[in-house]
């Protein structure tokens, strides 16, 4: 561009009263350099590429933020015209500063219908957190020459330049110490005409502007930033407390006030500060999208384990983000879009994961049931050309079975109602979630016994008998090197499955999963049962309803015999919880064999034991079995009371 900027934010040279800040509309980046370029200026007048006769309902809309609101006009056509008036936007961030410093602001476009605009070549503002600004406005300037030589703007282009040219002359000669923030393409032209005096353009100078509040499902979808990133911005330039997962977004079924939500965690807190000394709030970080987007992943993995029981692992969010940054890279971009996210989070953790991802990034925190405007719900497709689709194929599909099935979860009448009346006295477990974990244990009986079996079969030449049939594995290993047939013989285990020991998280700090129990088996199909897991008061899914997940658990057939396996001092030489229900499941076995399903194997001190009770424990890495499975099977429900098991249908999927 013929007028160079400085990396100080804008163009303003030593001594000039005139601050430039060239942005891109609509961008994190360029609302937080044009924020940093204010503060650095001071100036006593601040102007802003906003129409001139949308001036006051404007000016409503930036004090009402960070309610969302949005103003429509109609043009002579009859067609609706629309402005978004949200956070991260660079021309809103220097309304808002000069508004909240009492600074004189003026709105100093011209009024131009049926104005589209024009795609413009310009950098990823990502660049921004790597570059400095006038190295960016550099690239900026090449995108938009053609050849050598600036653009020459078309004829409403050149009018609107005019008016803003204008507007800032009549304020520098007023003395005023003025900083105009304007777009990218506008702003060396702009600058050229301030030095030349120019009577003011004709153009209209009144109209009729409604004033809205957006609407909770349409602030999900036309916000120019993503919402999530939109909330960070909002926080960090406020100095609010970075937010928690569970206020990121309502759960299922929530309405647009947040109060009940906010008052729940400050009960929350409330009841950490009896068992805790008090932490420091921790502010909201300068938003930057890549850290943004880890913040996301894992706010959607946590909700997803509290809402569905469902993990995924770390490994699987590294993949989301590597795979969303090289996307964005094949499309010319720095950074990925929200489209990007959600595409990549399906594919790292599966259609769930993805919508809470979506439910979670689309959530505006400040939403109100009385925002005190008329409500507007413009659609995507009603203020942009275009716009992307995204489908979710969650775990129910089919309407009829989703009306009666997974009916819509009751909630709360106030925050901690549940959590007032649970007594925890007389604790009971959930039936269909017994014949789970039943069926859980059946199975790995069946599978600690095949291989066992594996172990004790052996291959042979095939001479007079075939055995248990021909070993095709052996016979094709030793086909190029004598070409006989190996027949395999299979040897019965002697011995059947007492125990099964199952262990997810061994425990190491003694932290996660104080509650230690040990359960009675309800009729001679059910086993008895020692666990340790996490308390049943901490997260209540209904009145009476606890919501658990087993550390660790042990399971004996018949049921009757196991008693107070947590107090008994027999067990006492145990280093760990997993090792005390390992020696509680070699002590109550009556069968030779006891299934130890863990991350590493036992001690040899704890099989030396069991070999001197008689016992052998076989065991079973947890990393073969089915992770989709096992996190099913962790995730179980405590009732307070048997008379709970009338209604907990209703709280439980």
């Amino acid at each position: 561009m013929s007028h160079p900027y400085r990396g100080d934010g804008g163009d303003a040279l030593d001594g000039d009263p005139l601050l430039v800040v060239p942005i891109v509309h609509g961008r994190l980046e360029p609302a937080k350099r044009v924020r940093a370029a204010l503060e650095r200026f001071a100036p006593t007048a601040v102007a802003v590429e906003v129409p001139e006769t949308l001036a006051q309902p404007f000016a409503r809309a930036v004090e009402r933020l960070p309610l969302l609101s949005i103003l429509r006009w109609r043009e002579s056509d009859g067609r609706a015209a629309h402005l978004l008036v949200e956070p991260a936007d660079g021309a809103i961030e220097a309304a808002r500063w000069a508004r909240e410093r009492g600074i004189e602001l003026v709105c100093a476009d011209r009024d131009t219908e049926g104005y589209r605009g024009g795609d413009d070549l310009v950098p990823d503002t990502w660049a921004l957190e790597r570059l400095p600004p006038e190295r960016f406005d550099q690239l900026c300037a090449s995108g938009l020459a053609r050849g050598d030589r600036e653009p020459e703007p078309d004829e409403e282009d050149a009018r609107r330049e005019e008016t803003m040219a204008f507007h800032v002359r009549r304020l520098l000669d007023e003395g005023r110490r003025v900083a105009l923030v304007c777009g990218v393409a506008h702003a060396g032209r702009v600058r050229g005409r301030i030095a030349t005096p120019t009577a003011r353009p004709l153009g209209r100078t009144k109209r009729d502007v409604e004033l809205f509040h957006l609407a909770e499902e349409s602030s999900r979808e036309v916000l120019s930033e993503p919402p999530f990133v939109q909330a960070a911005y909002e926080r960090w330039r406020s100095g609010m407390a970075r937010a928690e997962p569970s206020v990121l977004a309502a759960p299922d079924g929530a309405g647009g006030d947040r109060r009940a939500q906010i008052a729940s965690l400050t009960e929350r807190r409330r009841a950490r500060r009896t068992t805790e000394p008090a932490a420091p709030m921790e502010s909201e970080p300068e938003p930057e999208r890549y850290g943004l987007a880890t913040r996301l992943a894992l706010a959607a993995r946590d909700r997803l384990l509290a809402e569905d029981g469902e993990r995924v692992p770390v490994q699987a969010l590294a993949v989301l983000l590597r795979m969303a940054r090289n996307w964005s890279r094949l499309e010319g971009r720095l950074s990925p879009d929200l489209v990007q996210l959600v595409t990549c989070a399906r594919g790292a953790g599966g259609d769930d994961f993805a919508y809470r991802f979506w439910e979670l990034a689309t959530a505006w925190p400040w939403q109100s049931a009385d925002p005190g405007l008329p409500v507007l719900r413009p659609t995507v497709e009603e203020l942009y050309q275009h716009a992307a689709r995204l489908r979710f194929r969650r775990a129910v599909k089919s309407r009829r079975h989703l009306a009666r099935v997974v009916a819509p979860r009751p909630r709360e009448e106030r925050p901690g109602q549940w959590k007032a009346e649970w007594r925890g006295q007389g604790v009971a477990s959930y039936p269909p979630e017994d014949l789970v974990i039943e069926g859980y244990g059946a199975l790995l009986r069946r599978r600690a016994v095949g291989l066992l079996s594996s172990e004790q079969s052996r291959s042979e030449p095939f001479v007079a008998s075939m055995r248990d049939g021909i070993d095709v594995r052996e016979t094709i290993r030793n086909l190029a090197h004598d070409g006989r047939v190996f027949v395999r013989e299979e040897r019965r285990v002697k011995g059947t499955v007492g125990a099964v020991v199952i262990v997810f998280d061994e425990d190491a700090r003694d932290e996660r999963y104080p509650w230690l129990m040990t359960w009675q088996g309800e009729h001679a199909q059910e086993s008895d049962m020692a666990l340790y897991a996490t308390p049943p008061g901490a997260r209540l899914v209904g009145p009476g309803v606890a919501r658990c997940e087993y550390g660790g658990l042990v399971l004996t057939l018949p049921p009757g015999r196991m008693f107070r396996v947590w107090e008994d001092p027999y067990f006492d030489a145990a280093r760990s919880k997993a090792e005390r229900l390992l020696m509680a499941g070699i002590d109550y076995s009556v069968e030779k064999l006891i299934v130890y399903v863990a991350p590493k194997p036992p001690r040899s001190a704890l099989s030396a034991h069991a070999a001197r009770r008689g016992r052998k424990v076989v065991y079973v890495p947890i990393g073969q079995l089915s992770p989709a499975m096992r996190e099913r099977v962790r995730v179980f429900h405590v009732l307070d009371g048997q008379r709970v098991r009338d209604w907990a249908p209703r709280y439980i999927r």
